[in-house]
Parts: structure tokens; C-alpha cells; sequence
């Protein structure tokens, strides 16, 4: 104990002063701190306000468009309906398959015509050979590609084998007049020959009948010997003649056989290009039925024309029968501007003109999702409208979305008639413009001479 009590009495003891509790109650300088916070952030305010631009414009409600009219789908056949492959509100890429028509009948046809035509290809391949005499036919590239099918194969036969016969006829026709030809020319050359010996003999007998004639007159010869000789004489100037009777009937036969084979031939080139003119219009009337066949063909299932949105379905079943030319729906294409419809009021018509810069908001979305779009005025009706309804006048006022506008709403399904508020800027002003103007306007009025 005593030594603790030892310790105590050596240790320091501190006493307390007033130091050590006094308070700070001063609040001067927090004051000070605050009214400097306030007349900063309103000095800042006063900057902002005098110079910060602020858009100045006018407000409008309106309606979606779209900037082209609505693409009519329409089939230029008809027929009956295979599958219907959209519904209303669908969304399609150009070339996608709408509706598809049953193609039974559009095969047949085309099949039928392709035949036909082949085979007048044909026909006309031949005639081609026998109008220009040619020993073989030669059948179109088309032909020898198609030769797999049968009907081709038989149509290329046959039209070889009516070739040939033909040919065969004719050159059988024509051989039998060249015979003949050729007989009479050997014919008459023989009486040629004769004709000429004949003229020799009788030259010779004319030499003898002139020593013959002397002597008979001064008695030397009988009388009867020269009569024979002038009888013979007589005889071969007859034959002579008869030869050449001969030979000229001889050659008016020849003649008369070449115009008879003259004929022939062309009767046979006129039969000919008779029928390869017709074959031929045949033909190109064939390739043009076929190309329409194919075309509708080809175009049996309908297809998208462009990328847009599906409305207006007028076929809901399987096995319709639909006409030509029937519309079976519309595209709403997706790649066409908005243009959005407003109504301005009357007494801000020298407020607004074409090509001012719109704002354009889809109040029917969600507000903090959907992007400001931007836009600009196109038009603005020339004269005022009214309202049937309700009777208050308006001018109608256009606005057509610009093109990175249209990027930005191009995942939103935006459609004909949705509701769209409108902000025409009309120009800028500051925040303390727009406080000011109500007094500044009074105070002009309050001026004013009365």
C-alpha cells in the first residue's frame, strides 16, 4: 500500500483548465460559405440563362405516312391457291415468298408449247436443207441440247426420214428426166451422123449425075442408067430431110424436158418455201408463247417486290381460285421516308415555312427508349383547311424524316397512322429571352401612344 501510494504522489497530475472546453460558436464564416454558394450557382444561372441557346419553335401533334404509296401485289394469270406463306403485319425481304399458285396447268402448258415448238425447229431445219439442196440437215444447237428427251429425239428422227424420202423422190424424178434428156441428145446425134453421110453421098451422086447427064446427051450412056442415078439422088435428099425432121423433133423434145425439169424444181423450192415460211412464223409465234409460258412459270409463287410490311390480305385460304390481275394484298415498303402529317394552327402560319428542321417523337413508345428523330418541313398546304368535325381551321403541314432518322428507328415497327408530336424550330433564344419577353412585350404595350 505504501508503496502504491508512493507512486501516486510521484506522478504528474494534470489539472483542467477552460481551455480545454470551449466551444466554437462563430457561425459567421458558414454564413459567408453559403451565401457564396447561392450567389455563385445563381450568377452561373444568370450566365446560362443570358447565353446558353435554347430551340424556339412550335408544337404540333401529327400522324405517320409513308413518303410512296403502298406496292399492290397482284398475279397476272390467277389460278388456284397452293399456300398462303404471310399473315397480316408480316414483315418481308424483297424476293420472299408470299402465296404460291398451283403450277400443274402452267407445266402442261409450257411443256406442250416446248414441244410444239421444237418441233417446228425442226421442220424448219429441214426445209432449210431443202431449199438450199444440202446432202444433210443441220438441226439448231437447241435441238441437239434437248436431244435427251425423247419426243425431241423422235421429232429429229422423223423429220430425218421425211429428209430423205423426199430427197429420194425428188432425185428419182429428176434422174428419169435426165435420162430422157440424155437419150434424145445420143438420138439426135445419131441422126446427125446419118444426115451428114447422107449429104456426102449425095454429093458424090450430084458429081456423077453431071458427067452423067453429058455423056447420056451425046449417046454414050443409056438413058435409063441416069434415071436410077437421079432416083437415088432423089431418095437421099429424102432421107436427108427425114433426118432432119428428126433431129429437130428431137430437140424440141429436149428443150420441152428441160422446162418440164426446170418446172419441177421449182415447183418443188416454191412448196418449200411455202412451208418454211410458215414453219417459221409458226415457230417465232411458238417462242414467244413459250417465253410468256415460262415467264408465268417462273412466276408462279408471288413474290415480294420490295422489303416492307404486309396489310391488306385478301386471300386466307388454301385452294382459292383467284382472276387475273386480282389483288391479293400490300407492301408497305420499309425503305420509304416517314412523312409525318400535322395541323398548324392558323395564327402560326408566319412562324413556320418549308425547309425548317423538325423534331419528331414517337409518343407512342416508350419515352426513354425511343430516340428524338430528326426531320425537316416539306411541305405546307397553300391555303387553309377546316376541320368537318369540329369546324377550326388549320393548314396542313408535312414533315419528312431525315435519312439518319430513319437509322435510328429502323428496329422499331413503325407503322401508318401511329400518333407523332412535332417541335418546328423556328429559330433559338436564351432562357432569359424567354423569362424577359412577357415583360419586355407589356412594357412596349405600356409605351404605346394611345
Amino acid at each position: 500500500m505504501s508503496a502504491l501510494t508512493g507512486k501516486i504522489t510521484e506522478a504528474e497530475i494534470v489539472e483542467p483548465t477552460p481551455d480545454h472546453f470551449a466551444v466554437e460558436t462563430d457561425a459567421s464564416w458558414h454564413i459567408r460559405l453559403g451565401w457564396f454558394i447561392i450567389l455563385g450557382g445563381f450568377g452561373g444561372f444568370l450566365l446560362w440563362a443570358s447565353f446558353a441557346p435554347l430551340d424556339k419553335g412550335v408544337p404540333l401533334n401529327g400522324t405517320i405516312t409513308v413518303e410512296t404509296n403502298k406496292k399492290a401485289i397482284q398475279h397476272a394469270t390467277g389460278g388456284t391457291v397452293e399456300a398462303i406463306l404471310v399473315k397480316e403485319g408480316d414483315l418481308v425481304k424483297t424476293g420472299d415468298v408470299l402465296v404460291k399458285i398451283n403450277s400443274v396447268q402452267a407445266t402442261a402448258d409450257a411443256e406442250m408449247s416446248r414441244v410444239q415448238y421444237f418441233t417446228a425447229r425442226a421442220t424448219e431445219a429441214r426445209l432449210l436443207a431443202e431449199r438450199d439442196g444440202r446432202a444433210m440437215i443441220q438441226f439448231p444447237p437447241e435441238l441437239e441440247t434437248a436431244k435427251n428427251d425423247p419426243r425431241v429425239a423422235s421429232n429429229i428422227a422423223l423429220q430425218q426420214q421425211l429428209f430423205n424420202s423426199r430427197r429420194a423422190a425428188k432425185q428419182s424424178e429428176l434422174g428419169a428426166l435426165d435420162e430422157s434428156i440424155e437419150g434424145l441428145v445420143l438420138q439426135n446425134k445419131g441422126l446427125d451422123d446419118a444426115k451428114n453421110n447422107k449429104q456426102q453421098q449425095l454429093q458424090f451422086i450430084q458429081e456423077q449425075l453431071d458427067g452423067m447427064r453429058n455423056l447420056a446427051k451425046d449417046g454414050f450412056l443409056p438413058r435409063n442408067r441416069l434415071l436410077d442415078t437421079e432416083q437415088s439422088y432423089a431418095q437421099i435428099s429424102a432421107a436427108i430431110s427425114e433426118d432432119i425432121g428428126n433431129i429437130g423433133r428431137g430437140q424440141r423434145e429436149i428443150a420441152q424436158l428441160k422446162l418440164k425439169r426446170q418446172q419441177v424444181m421449182q415447183e418443188y423450192q416454191k412448196e418449200v418455201r411455202a412451208q418454211l415460211s410458215d414453219v417459221q412464223k409458226d415457230a417465232g409465234a411458238l417462242d414467244n408463247q413459250l417465253s410468256g409460258l415460262d415467264y408465268n412459270l417462273d412466276n408462279v409463287s408471288v413474290k415480294a417486290p420490295v422489303d416492307g410490311t404486309v396489310i391488306g390480305l385478301n386471300v386466307f385460304t388454301s385452294g382459292a381460285v383467284i382472276a387475273p390481275g386480282f389483288k391479293i394484298m400490300d407492301i408497305v415498303p420499309s425503305d420509304d421516308s416517314l412523312i409525318v402529317e400535322g395541323r398548324l394552327p392558323v395564327h402560326l402560319i408566319d412562324k413556320v415555312q418549308t425547309d425548317l428542321d423538325v423534331e419528331l417523337i414517337f409518343s407512342a413508345f416508350n419515352q426513354n427508349e425511343t430516340p428524338h428523330i430528326p426531320g425537316t418541313v416539306t411541305q405546307i398546304s397553300a391555303d387553309r383547311l377546316v376541320d368537318e368535325k369540329t369546324g377550326e381551321p388549320y393548314y396542313k403541314l408535312l414533315a419528312k424524316a431525315t435519312p439518319e432518322g430513319m437509322k435510328k428507328i429502323a428496329n422499331l415497327k413503325v407503322r401508318a397512322g401511329m400518333p407523332v408530336d412535332l417541335f418546328v424550330k423556328t429559330g433559338e433564344r436564351t432562357m432569359m429571352n424567354y423569362l424577359l419577353k412577357p415583360l419586355t412585350d407589356h412594357f412596349k404595350m405600356s409605351m404605346t401612344e394611345e
